[in-house]
């Protein structure tokens, strides 16, 4: 994500976009490149426009979008902000902060 492209797009096995985004830094971490956790952190926040999706596979067998987050700054570093959500067979969208969405 930091060679010029305007966008990427990965695949990380994960239960929800928050274990995804902790999964991605555990395993920058494990790549023994020497940066410090923070700086693993920060890196995850750093784009413009971060969301991860999760699928998953529903007792029908179909495979469902099941959560949208974007990627926000915390105390810390970053975290995720759930954006959208399909629980108990129905789709549920976040407010915006301006009380749209």
């Amino acid at each position: 994500m930091t060679t010029g492209h305007d966008g990427s797009l990965s695949t990380v096995h994960a239960g929800s976009p928050e274990e995804a985004l902790r999964r991605v830094e555990t395993l920058a971490l494990m790549a023994d490149v020497a940066l410090p956790h923070a700086a693993v952190r920060e890196a995850g926040g750093r784009g413009r426009w971060t969301s991860w999706s999760n699928l998953a596979r529903g007792r029908d067998g179909a495979r469902r979008l099941v959560a949208v987050a974007e990627v926000v700054r915390v105390a810390g570093g970053v975290g995720t902000r759930e954006c959208y959500a399909f629980r108990d067979g129905r789709p549920s969208w976040a407010r915006g902060a301006d009380g749209t969405g």
